[in-house]
């Protein structure tokens, strides 16, 4: 009966020390990415197909902000925007990272909009990002069930939200740790170059397809890549496809 009430006691021991260190640890995690969930396009992972959509969020910002900071990871790869600019992006590769973007010269108090094209060959993959607008008000507008998931390109995209027959809410994965996703560190963005502020009637301007078509020359192209840069198709749809190397991904809609 001793030897059994030991055991007890001991297993107790056991689970509350592990449950602190969870609390700790799951502490760290809220300090990066706060409610932040990782989040993709609904769709059947299983499939093994290629995947490409636009992630959408409209929101506001308080005018006595400090900064804004948008921290953002995608599984594998994304294209970063912001008020109609071409913000950044990269493919993640092994090291997974928060890049972190002081978009503060193009915020503004009423109508922001972030849209992050996401792209993955296998059709598996995660957005996570959120807001910091000072040192104690963090993880505004974090990625959750409050985002859209847009499919096709439209010209307007990066300037507002299409209609809601075009739009389907996230698959919900989960806030980290969890799957292959660990703990996020921070590392400063590499913005895009130039970095132009576009007004709301411009954001569909050339500049902004030439930054689109400026990577898609750096990638393989397939054919529908090469239709699309001879303008049969909508130039930045074929120019996402082309960029993920994907061919046809997205389906063009009237």
């Amino acid at each position: 009966m001793r030897r059994l009430a030991i055991g007890v006691l001991a297993l107790f021991a056991v689970v509350a020390a592990y449950h602190r260190l969870y609390l700790l640890y799951a502490h760290k995690f809220f300090d990066v990415t706060g409610r932040a969930q990782w989040i993709w396009a609904q769709h059947q992972l299983s499939r093994n197909i290629p995947v490409a959509f636009f992630a959408t969020r409209n929101f506001d910002l308080p005018p006595n902000r400090q900064f804004t900071r948008i921290k953002v990871a995608v599984d594998p790869e994304y294209t970063l925007y912001f008020n109609g600019a071409q913000i950044g992006g990269r493919r993640i590769g092994e090291d997974s990272a928060l890049d972190v973007y002081d978009v503060s010269k193009l915020s503004r108090d009423r109508g922001n909009r972030i849209v992050i094209a996401a792209r993955s060959a296998n059709g598996v993959g995660g957005v996570i990002a959120s807001i910091d607008i000072t040192d104690a008000y963090k993880n505004v507008e974090p990625t959750g069930s409050a985002w859209n998931i847009v499919r096709a390109w439209r010209d307007d995209l990066l300037t507002r939200d299409p209609p809601r027959s075009w739009m389907a809410p996230p698959m919900l994965i989960g806030r980290p740790p969890i799957g292959r996703w660990n703990f996020l560190s921070q590392r400063p963005g590499t913005f895009a170059s130039p970095l132009q502020k576009t007004s709301r009637k411009s954001a569909t301007s050339t500049a902004s397809r030439s930054s689109f078509l400026d990577q898609q020359r750096q990638r393989p192209t397939t054919s529908a890549g090469r239709a699309g840069a001879h303008g049969s198709r909508s130039t930045m749809t074929t120019a996402l496809r082309a960029q993920s190397g994907y061919g046809s991904l997205t389906t063009e809609r009237n």
